[in-house]
């Protein structure tokens, strides 16, 4: 938890008002009870109502705290098991576009020495996460071998969300996502 707080100095606080740099300058005791809370929501599964609703805010921020320890689980689990594709380069650590362009100029290079045809299909999702099937995204996630606290937290944390819009001291009404 304090790797992740580390590097959430500089973000927005939620609609309670309390900022990381709040939560950094706790005492350790405190700190123990925010992850024994944290524990606590990952072995139920239940995750409380305020944690699903979110207060957007029209600029970049990144995640919070509990939703960033649990990206770092998933993605242990999934490299440790490999099993996500060597062709996967989006968000993932250590690579980037470049290495894609790469491995496709080096597929093309060979084709043409082999005198063979190399087909190529670019895709930009627009929204992607907004139009998400995340029923297809639990099948998914079962067919990986993703199941336990890890499966039940991500199926929980995707139903009944909601978010609002803030622009200055403005907020919008309750929007179901």
């Amino acid at each position: 938890m304090q790797e992740v707080l580390d590097n959430k100095k500089k973000s927005a606080p939620g609609k309670d008002a309390i900022t990381y740099e709040i939560i950094n300058q706790t005492p350790p005791s405190f700190k123990l009870k925010i992850l024994a809370l944290f524990n606590a929501i990952w072995i139920s599964g239940d995750i409380p109502k305020q944690f699903k609703h979110a207060v957007v805010i029209p600029i970049y921020k990144q995640g919070k705290v509990l939703e960033t320890i649990i990206n770092k689980r998933l993605t242990y689990h999934l490299e440790a098991n490999n099993l996500i594709s060597d062709t996967q380069a989006g968000f993932r650590k250590d690579t980037q576009t470049l290495d894609q362009i790469v491995a496709l100029e080096n597929s093309v290079k060979a084709a043409k020495t082999n005198s063979r045809t190399v087909g190529a299909i670019f895709l930009d999702l627009e929204k992607a996460y907004d139009s998400m099937w995340r029923e297809g995204l639990l099948m998914k996630l079962k067919k990986l071998g993703i199941k336990g606290l890890m499966y039940n937290y991500i199926a929980n944390f995707n139903q009944d969300r909601t978010f609002q819009v803030r622009v200055g001291s403005s907020l919008s009404s309750l929007k179901n996502r």
